[in-house]
């Protein structure tokens, strides 16, 4: 599948810019929407349990050290690929977002963490999560973080990216190969979003229900990403 590229206008930028496990812990096999999702490798860090919502279960863990199946991989030297150390989502000068997916399940309510680092940017860099995105419809909605120190809430419609809400993130870490932990939970119209184990936003958006999740990037941005874990709601 291809990366998603989802250009926006360069003179209107957004006013604040957004192994495989050595020993397979987890293997999960669910009925989800009614289609099998089978085994992930990966590792877990902390408990399987969700550590933000009392009803998640565990459907996913990768670490992302190695290649993977199930997520998005295109050519490089722009888009999807497995480095060494992590899977590195690299969004092109051109303008947009840039979005890598796990292809392998879709599933409306959830909560996904995964640990992101920003490895090539400025201050208006921006990377983070997406997620119910569809792409033939270019819908989708992104919560990213940004070495400025802010976050961005971006609801895609019809390939067109609208910010909907930002602001501080007092926890996000604002140099370059630093981590931070990013988490987006989906349930119903209501969307929490962390950074660090603090929620920065709360946010009621019923216009997109289901679609694949995965990672994401502004452009001009490279971020690595390790260790996703999906609960299902």
């Amino acid at each position: 599948m291809k990366r998603t590229t989802i250009l926006v206008n360069r003179t209107a930028r957004l006013p604040i810019l957004l192994t495989i496990g050595l020993i397979l812990l987890v293997a999960v096999t669910i009925y989800t929407s009614g289609s099998l999702v089978a085994s992930a490798k990966g590792s877990i860090t902390k408990g399987p349990s969700d550590p933000y919502s009392a009803n998640g279960k565990l459907i996913l863990t990768n670490a992302l050290r190695n290649t993977t199946s199930g997520w998005q991989l295109d050519p490089p030297p722009h888009g999807c690929q497995f480095i060494k150390g992590g899977y590195q989502m690299t969004a092109p000068d051109d303008g947009g977002l840039t979005s890598c997916h796990y292809s392998s399940l879709q599933t409306s309510n959830l909560t996904m963490e995964v640990q992101m680092r920003i490895t090539k940017g400025e201050q208006t860099s921006c990377a983070g999560i997406v997620l119910r995105d569809e792409i033939s419809a270019g819908h989708a909605y992104a919560f990213l973080g940004c070495l400025s120190g802010s976050y961005q809430f971006i609801r895609v419609d019809n390939f067109g990216c609208n910010l909907l809400q930002s602001g501080s993130a007092p926890t996000m870490r604002t140099t370059l190969n630093q981590p931070n932990l990013m988490v987006a939970e989906a349930n119903g119209s209501t969307l929490n979003f962390y950074i660090n184990h603090q929620k920065v936003m709360s946010i009621d958006d019923s216009k997109y229900t289901q679609g694949q999740f995965g990672v994401v990037g502004y452009y001009e941005t490279a971020a690595t990403f390790t260790n996703a874990k999906v609960w299902q709601l």
